[in-house]
């Protein structure tokens, strides 16, 4: 629902963001207002978004609508997009950054969870792209800032189907990005490396040195997605570790790539999930 007291801003574009609760959703939400945007977020958990919405209202002066959606439901997606659509606004900018993983060797893990995960990560991009996508293309502008991620570039043994969601993120975002070159529409994948947001606890990782909390890298990856979204650039790559995390397994041999992938897993596991 929309937080009690606020209009919508008469003058401000709307941009939808997932995963918003949280890590680089949140952050990425926060640029957004402090650049001049309303917002509609949404996450599984009501209580932090209405806590974010407060804090943008309050901060930055943009308009918030709550959507307390789980995308991982196979209703979640069409149940969001009828909440955007209750707004009577229109959505200029979507922020595909809802995703989690699961960590472990592949018979051990939850056929449920990976079902969940296909439908997040997957399922979610696409159905919301395809319900936005159309009117930003009448209109003529608009952008759509899907979150993939240095796995994209490679198999991941440990984590083979968030690996594999990547992958597709990457694939359907760069594909689109051509497509809609002349059009006035942007698409672009964000590639993050690993990022401490909370994603790494609860994918079951292990923990260790740069699962710490470090806000400041988290704000620099949302600022830098943000920018590049705005700027129409096909991927956005931040920092050197990053960049060579995407160069290195295109110039290396794929199959030495992938045992060392499945041994720096198999050095994190712990068992559970990420959402």
């Amino acid at each position: 629902m929309s937080p009690e007291g606020r209009t919508a801003g008469a003058d401000r574009p709307l941009a939808l963001v997932t995963g918003a609760s949280a890590g680089l959703g949140l952050e990425m939400a926060r640029v957004l207002a402090q650049r001049g945007w309303d917002l509609v977020v949404t996450a599984r958990s009501p209580a932090p978004l209405d806590a974010l919405a407060e804090e943008l209202d309050e901060t930055c002066g943009a308009w918030v609508f709550v959507s307390a959606r789980d995308l991982s439901h196979p209703d979640g997606p069409d149940r969001l997009i009828a909440d955007v659509e209750a707004t009577g606004r229109v959505v200029q900018g979507l922020v595909n950054n809802a995703g989690f993983g699961q960590l472990g060797p592949y018979p051990d893990l939850d056929p449920d969870t990976e079902r969940r995960m296909l439908r997040v990560n997957v399922d979610a991009v696409v159905r919301l792209t395809r319900a936005f996508l159309p009117g930003m293309l009448e209109r003529g502008r608009g952008w759509i800032l899907n979150v993939g991620s240095t796995a994209s570039f490679v198999p991941g043994p440990r984590m083979a189907t968030y690996y594999a969601t990547k992958a597709f993120v990457l694939s359907y975002s760069e594909a689109l990005h051509e497509e809609l070159r002349a059009s006035g529409v942007g698409v672009t994948c964000l590639l993050p490396g690993p990022t401490p947001t909370g994603f790494q606890e609860r994918a079951g990782v292990v923990a260790h040195r740069r699962a710490r909390p470090d806000r400041e890298r988290v704000r620099a990856v949302a600022r830098a997605g943000v920018d590049g979204a705005l700027a129409g650039r096909r991927r956005v790559v931040v920092g050197w570790r990053d960049r060579l995390s995407a160069l290195l397994p295109r110039a290396l041999p794929r199959d030495w790539v992938t045992t060392v992938v499945r041994r720096h897993q198999e050095g994190r596991m712990g068992g559970g999930e990420s959402a």
